[in-house]
């Protein structure tokens, strides 16, 4: 009798351990949401053409160019959602993340009057881009230490990010005046890492770096004052963004 009920108890003991060895597997979907901080490096360059293409303008396009193109960084609130799905293999884990969510961040630059040197002209500019809905599609591929409670992660894949870009231009000798504005959802390749712990086999919390390089559009501007006889400028706006965010998951 007395084996019978040592038998029972390792059979009891071994099913618990069982179980708590498959609970703490990272097999299994998960949702979650995060927020963080978000950086956005963006450039805007013009190309000229019609008549800025004569050669009465051959010695000022240059300078035109370098005047009127800009470097702009921004900074702002990021915040979302994710989910996916994890497949553990003994200390590695791979898997796949979708996020959506907003990205909040914009700036607002003036630039002028600036003397130009080739000509007697001072040129003025305004150059303003806002940032909105963003997600991607990544798969990760991790391992695990701290007893299989603690996943260290690298990410990649493709990332969208929507983005609105406003342009002003004036020249106050020839009240030379021209406005214009695009937006675009951009995408591109994105990478990141980051540390990924359970505190029990249903709640975990991340802190993640990621980054991508999104790609440009174009876009005209319109004369506003009937002064630009024939002169045109095509603005080309290209981005790069990256963000720290922590987050939380749901196991099932």
């Amino acid at each position: 009798m007395r084996h019978k009920i040592l038998a029972s108890v390792a059979l009891a003991l071994l099913s618990s351990s069982a179980f708590a060895a498959d609970d703490s597997s990272w097999t299994g979907w998960y949702l979650g949401a995060n927020v963080g901080r978000g950086n956005v490096d963006s450039t805007s360059e013009p190309t000229l053409g019609g008549t800025w293409l004569q050669p009465t303008y051959d010695g000022n396009r240059a300078e035109l160019v370098r005047i009127w193109s800009i470097d702009q960084d921004g900074n702002g609130f990021q915040g979302g959602i994710q989910g996916g799905y994890n497949h553990q293999f003994d200390r590695v884990v791979v898997g796949i993340e979708l996020d959506y969510g907003t990205t909040n961040v914009n700036a607002l630059d003036r630039v002028g009057p600036v003397q130009m040197t080739t000509a007697p002209a001072q040129l003025q500019a305004t150059h303003a881009f806002d940032t909105g809905a963003s997600y991607s599609l990544r798969p990760r591929i991790g391992f695990t230490v701290n007893d299989n409670k603690t996943l260290l992660y690298a990410t990649a894949g493709v990332s969208y990010l929507k983005v609105k870009s406003q342009t002003d231009l004036f020249i106050p000798i020839s009240n030379y005046s021209k406005y214009g504005e695009a937006e675009k959802t951009v995408n591109g390749f994105t990478w990141g890492v980051g540390v990924e712990h359970r505190f029990n086999p249903r709640w975990s919390a991340k802190f993640e770096y990621v980054r991508a390089n999104l790609g440009d559009f174009s876009y005209g501007l319109a004369d506003r004052t009937g002064t630009s006889m024939g002169a045109t400028e095509t603005f080309t706006r290209d981005t790069e963004y990256n963000a720290f965010r922590i987050g939380l998951n749901y196991h099932f």
